[in-house]
């Protein structure tokens, strides 16, 4: 992990800057586009290229059940994650598998811990353990296994993929870039 840290670069400011005054030019009112050229920006800084493609783009949706269920906050019960991930998986028709046949996205699901055994062929099998302990009692896990955890999402999908996103499930989401 230590390599990949010491691998993160500042943002390119001046690739950000030209992919700003780029999309400063084109026919629309500026800033228009809201959070999409925020990104676009972004993700100039980040690759240095102002045109980038996305032509292999995978989605991870990273499963795993919460130990804080116990205290009775959660919105639904802890095997609805486990229904949830067996659905995406077998591209059930499920929201998340609409947006990505949409967008040409590959989507991967991991189960990184969820509680029992999810069915499908398509899941991709990362458990790490069966569930995370209760955060309002001590560590939702030991340290070692969110090592793992944080090394295993550094590392798949490998360099296949020009952009890589992830989630978790099964309520909230959300991408980085």
């Amino acid at each position: 992990m230590k390599k990949y840290i010491e691998g993160i670069e500042p943002l390119d400011q001046k690739a950000m800057e030209i992919a700003r005054k780029y999309h400063n030019t084109l026919v629309k009112p500026e800033g228009s586009l809201g959070r999409l050229e925020d990104i676009a920006i972004q993700i100039a800084g980040i690759t240095g290229r102002v045109k980038n493609k996305t032509d292999k783009k995978i989605h991870f949706l990273l499963g795993a059940d919460n130990g804080i269920y116990e205290e009775g906050i959660a919105s639904a019960p802890q095997n609805f994650t486990n229904l949830l991930l067996g659905y995406y998986a077998s591209a059930q028709n499920c929201g998340i598998n609409v947006l990505c046949n949409l967008a040409g996205v590959d989507l991967k699901v991991v189960d990184m811990g969820v509680i029992g055994v999810v069915e499908s062929p398509n899941l991709m099998n990362y458990k790490l353990m069966e569930g995370t302990d209760n955060f309002a009692k001590g560590p939702a896990m030991p340290r070692d296994i969110a090592k793992k955890a944080i090394e295993y999402i550094l590392t798949c999908g490998g360099k296949s993929a020009r952009l890589r996103s992830y989630g978790a499930s099964a309520r909230r989401r959300r991408v980085e870039l």
